[in-house]
């Protein structure tokens, strides 16, 4: 009922302020809370789904929701979650400047508007009366004279020492009271307000927003918001009203006064503009510091707007220096603030396994503080070993715009073994060196001090640093196949099967969940190594956030895989890479998906996609898609075409829209009973789907609820071991494992063809109509004698179709492996592919498609498109190449939404000269890097 929704929106109004309050804890308190909850291991998924942490709207990629909490204590296997850093290989983050230590030049003094609920809608209403910047130019010189003066105030009462936010209050009101002012703190005066009040608001008393004003704690530089202080200051009587009504979100509007031009560095929990900018300000939402902007300031006055919530939002504004870089980024400036580049905190490095890199890749993330782009020309190893070098990658431009952050992308080489130390027995063996970046030109280096982990063995994993599909450097985490267990100790002629793993949201790749699937057993020991047969490999979704394994985290999942199979990183050397290959090959056929939490949906969207490649999935933990997990708005006022046009990047993904493409693969959904983080009703619709697309054939499905368990539990749990390890039971031998078999019927839904793989060898490369999702319905039909009662109607009408066709036939399939001829029906297709036939598959000689058949022959010559005669649609042949081209600028610029744009390749940002491209070029470079980790050129 409406009552009890107003209610619950109260409750849970109230339950973010309590979330929200956390937030504004100092560093060193969140620092000192993560250590104790191990939330820097932080095995989940972050703020809460619909937090205003996630709302920021003026960009053009939405920052992912995750929905799920931290987890706490330990694993249900007794395994605890430990500690996992922000970055394995680095060294433990020193203690940050005090605040005395940093020239502060933020806002003491904000006037605060509001409160609105845009924040529940994706809308800012004061876009109708010019946006908070013209509100703030239409403001009468009595409102900035009364900020001024309180600001001149609050000046005086933090001259007088030591005393806490509510004392300096309290000092502010007698301050006020002297100066024949009003006692109360956040009151604005009616005269200040004139022409700028009143504006309309579904929160507030009577539906109007109010002004007040708020102060910067200067300890922490934290500033606190309530919406009932300054109604009630404001003489409102808050007693008539729901206390629903006086919550919500706001801006801030400050002023920064500088005695100079200056360079400053900022960071804010909220999104923020500053001056007549139109780029919104990727705010800190993960308290991670990597959120960090250059500000080249004039001398005077220059306005600052921050999206303020209740309970309040931190905003550090400090002049550039060693003390403000350490501060805002968690890394020590080694330049002594003398450098332009200032060195970001999450560098990609390798570990060293057995002597040597496991990869020669290195990424440095670096901020250009600069007032002009400036190019990476040269970089040095300064310290560390004699035989260790760097250079710069040639192939790439290394420009760095004015106030972006680009990951830089370098190349190590050592000659020999690499030298690692160690500090103490308790402590692992490390490789430490220094790079120094230096830019072109009359510049001081950056110095980037490097640490990572010295392995004697790779046996339970390491860390790998890889060039992405977009050429960034990112990390994943490998271990190489267990082939003790093979009679030869070596793996099958076409490689070792893989499992692909992916990490719950705010999950660190790293030895924590990286040696989780050990377990003692029969065939493994735990602590001796990764257990399997198989190569692991856990990719890092571009950011332990990431993008909940769509989009570029589902890109990065197969870059990963990929990497591993040409370059074998870390397994064992004999001197020779065919050697090493024919050790340790990996078949890229043969795929076995896990993942847990974010993991376990990317698992499901992985399986959904890429059916004709799996051993098996074993999802845990995980939801089927964020409609079902976390619902999605839409709107009946659209037609359909329109409104199927902007649901398809969410269907991409949602694997329950897919779930009869599992039909036949064998699937594992486990979850533990009192999961509260993802319902178990999630992974059970899931099963459930799938179950019902599998008709009477439930050979291959299995669910297991682990009673009494949480969201958390490692992945060494018995039920789930065993379960993996029928799937690579059989490979003993050395010979590949087989194929699960393909079902004698089978559908395939394909929502963007650039994304899916095949199903049956079947690829969908093209849809009539984009805004519905191409289906294949098919028939296998192995021979009249073989047919089944069900479906030997369907075979005699392919069979007939075949003859009409002037193809000779048998009763039974021409040879082994072979069917006779596939039934297939299609929906919204417009080409459509037979690829190359996967291994142990079956494969036809013939497809009769909507009718029409054509041999296996004329499929080899290309793809089948359908054309339009009239009003009847017919297949053809068609083996042009240049359609790609003609359509869609290449085979890597996409089918479907733009978004397809910042996919599967690398991505530059190019912009002109007019008003505003420069600044939203740079605002959605930043925010690639923030979400995902792009290292984008921005090109003017």
């Amino acid at each position: 009922s409406g009552g009890a929704l107003m209610k619950m929106r109260a409750l849970v109004t109230r339950m973010l302020a309590i979330l929200a309050a956390a937030s504004l804890a100092s560093a060193s308190k969140v620092r000192q809370e993560r250590q104790l909850l191990g939330a820097d291991a932080a095995l989940d998924d972050g703020p809460v789904a619909g937090t205003e942490a996630h709302r920021d709207t003026s960009a053009l990629l939405q920052m992912p929701s995750h929905g799920i909490a931290p987890p706490m204590g330990l694993w249900d296997s007794g395994q605890p979650l430990g500690l996992l850093s922000e970055q394995e290989q680095e060294s433990e983050e020193e203690e940050l400047p005090q605040a005395d230590s940093l020239t502060s030049v933020g806002p003491k003094v904000w006037a605060l508007l509001g409160p609105f609920r845009y924040s529940e809608y994706g809308v800012d209403p004061l876009r109708a009366f010019g946006g908070i910047q013209g509100v703030a130019d239409r403001a009468p010189k009595a409102f900035w004279s009364a900020m001024r003066d309180r600001n001149a105030l609050f000046q005086e009462v933090l001259l007088r020492g030591k005393m806490n936010y509510s004392d300096r209050l309290e000092a502010l009101s007698y301050s006020l009271e002297a100066a024949n002012s009003s006692k109360l703190v956040t009151k604005m005066p009616v005269d200040a307000q004139v022409g700028i009040g009143g504006f309309p608001t579904e929160a507030g008393p009577a539906g109007e927003t109010l002004w007040g004003f708020l102060y910067t704690d200067p300890d922490d530089f934290s500033v606190p918001v309530s919406w009932l202080n300054i109604a009630d200051e404001a003489g409102w009587n808050i007693s008539l009203f729901d206390a629903y009504t006086a919550h919500g979100g706001g801006w801030a509007v400050g002023e920064i006064d500088l005695d100079s031009q200056t360079t400053v560095l900022a960071q804010c929990s909220s999104s923020f503009y500053v001056g007549a900018g139109t780029d919104s300000k990727l705010p800190d939402v993960y308290d991670e510091k990597r959120s960090v902007h250059v500000l080249h300031l004039p001398r005077g006055k220059t306005r600052v707007f921050v999206n303020a919530f209740e309970p309040g939002f931190s905003c550090n504004f400090f002049e550039d220096s060693a003390a403000a870089r350490q501060n805002l980024t968690a890394v020590k400036d080694n330049s002594n603030g003398t450098s332009p580049f200032i060195i970001m905190k999450d560098s990609q490095v390798s570990e060293v396994v057995a002597s040597r890199l496991a990869s020669p890749h290195l990424g440095i993330p670096v901020l250009n503080s600069a007032a002009k782009s400036l190019l990476l020309e040269d970089a040095e190893v300064i310290d560390g070993p004699e035989n260790l070098s760097v250079s710069v990658v040639a192939d790439q431009s290394q420009l760095i715009r004015s106030g972006q952050v680009r990951i830089v992308r370098l190349v190590l080489e050592h000659n020999g073994d690499v030298p690692c130390t160690r500090q103490s027995k308790k402590k692992p063996a490390v490789l430490n060196f220094t790079v120094a970046l230096v830019p072109k030109g009359d510049h001081a280096p950056a110095i980037a001090r490097i640490v990572t982990k010295c392995k004697d063995s790779p046996s339970r994993g390491y860390l790998v640093a890889f060039p992405d599909f977009d050429g960034s450097i990112q990390r994943m985490w490998a271990a190489p196949p267990n082939v003790s267990r093979f009679e030869k100790k070596q793996c099958p002629p076409a490689g070792c099967p893989v499992m692909l793993s992916l990490h719950g949201a705010s999950v660190s790749v790293g030895p924590v969940w990286g040696q989780s699937y050990e377990y003692s057993g029969p065939n493994a020991t735990a602590g001796k190594g990764f257990p399997y047969p198989a190569w692991l490999v856990q990719p890092t979704n571009r950011w332990h956030w990431g993008t909940d394994w769509e989009g570029p985290g589902h890109d990065n999942a197969l870059a990963a895989l990929k990497y591993v199979k040409e370059h074998l990183p870390g397994a064992p050397d004999d001197g020779s890479f065919d050697g090493k290959r024919s050790t340790y090959g990996l078949d890229d056929k043969r795929v076995l998906v896990t993942g847990h939490s974010m993991g376990g949906h990317g698992c499901f969207v992985f399986a959904t996609h890429y059916p004709d490649l799996l051993l098996g999935a074993a999802c845990a933990a995980g939801w089927a898609s964020m409609n079902s997990y976390q619902g999605a708005p839409s709107s009946q006022m659209l037609d359909g075409t329109r409104s199927g046009l902007l649901e398809e990047p969410r269907f991409e993904h949602a694997a329950d829209f897919a779930s009869a493409n599992l039909e036949g693969v064998p699937v594992l959904a486990i979850y533990g009973s009192k999961d509260d983080n993802v319902p178990p009703s999630e992974p059970r619709g899931m099963f459930r789907l799938v179950k019902s697309a599998s008709g009477l054939d439930l050979s291959t499905m299995e669910s297991v609820e682990l009673p009494g368990v949480p969201h958390w539990f490692g992945q060494g749990v018995p039920q789930m071991a065993s379960w993996l390890e029928k799937r690579f039971a059989g490979s003993e031998d050395g010979e590949s494992l087989p194929m699960p078999s393909l079902p004698e019927h089978f559908e395939f839904t394909v929502t963007n063809p650039l994304t899916y793989g095949t199903r049956g060898s079947l690829h969908v490369r093209q849809q009539l109509d984009a805004s519905k999702p191409a289906r294949v319905f098919v028939q296998r039909c192995k021979g009249i004698a073989s047919a089944t009662l069900s479906s030997s109607a369907v075979c005699e009408v392919a069979l007939k179709a075949l003859q009409s066709a002037g193809e000779k036939t048998t009763q039974t399939a021409p040879m082994s492996g072979m069917d006779l001829i596939w039934h297939v029906d299609t929906y919204n297709v417009r080409r459509i592919a037979l690829k190359e036939q996967m291994p142990g598959r079956p494969w036809p000689t013939a497809l009769l498609v909507d009718g029409q058949v054509f041999t296996a022959t004329q499929l080899k010559n290309g793809d089948l498109c359908r054309t339009k005669g009239g009003s009847i649609s017919t297949w053809k042949t068609c083996g042009e190449t240049n359609w790609e081209w003609l359509q869609r600028g290449g085979p890597y610029a996409g089918a479907g939404p733009i978004h397809m744009a910042l996919r599967k390749a690398p991505v530059c940002i190019a912009h002109g000269s007019g008003p505003g491209q420069e600044e939203q070029a740079l605002a959605l470079a930043q925010k690639l890097y923030f979400v995902s980790r792009y290292a984008p050129p921005v090109v003017d």
